[in-house]
């Protein structure tokens, strides 16, 4: 498996470094090994790949998966090569000269998977960035908008009905 090369200043660019042995899929509703040799690409732990664009709304997915799209198209076991594929979340890390962390917050390589995971298990080496009260007047506002929002919708939606009844 040929070596990615990074061919321009890394300071500016956004990549992903890959932790675990993983493969990135042109699907991501199916199992790697449902796929074609075509549709896979093997990423071995270490690897810096730069990227172009990435879509990091894993809700959009099945939860766990990006779409990336690589500076340079990657090459599978057969086919040709790719620059657009979908990658765990969890098995990669996202980084970017813009994204700086610091020691008080959440760093910018914890994905919310992994870090939503570590508080369900009761890790608590990482902390919220800060404290929000329940009774904050934000909060409250919140309440109370949805609340009369959802008040409004069941009057909108009786309106409308042919019966008067939702």
């Amino acid at each position: 498996m040929p070596d990615v090369k990074l061919l321009t200043n890394t300071s500016t660019s956004a990549f992903l470094r890959v932790r675990t042995n993983t493969t990135f899929k042109q699907d991501w509703r199916e199992q790697s090994s449902n796929l074609a040799q075509q549709d896979k690409y093997a990423a071995t732990a270490g690897q810096q790949l730069r990227i172009s664009s990435i879509d990091r709304n894993a809700f959009r997915y099945g939860g766990d998966h990006w779409k990336v799209t690589f500076v340079q198209p990657l090459q599978p076991n057969q086919g040709q090569a790719k620059s657009t594929w979908y990658v765990y979340a969890p098995d990669v890390i996202y980084e970017s000269p813009f994204s700086q962390s610091n020691t008080e917050t959440v760093p910018n390589h914890i994905n919310i998977i992994q870090y939503l995971r570590q508080q369900i298990q009761g890790n608590t080496s990482i902390k919220p960035a800060g404290e929000v009260s329940l009774l904050s007047p934000s909060s409250i506002f919140l309440l109370c908008f949805l609340c009369t929002s959802a008040v409004r919708f069941k009057k909108f939606c009786k309106s409308q009905s042919p019966t008067g009844r939702v």
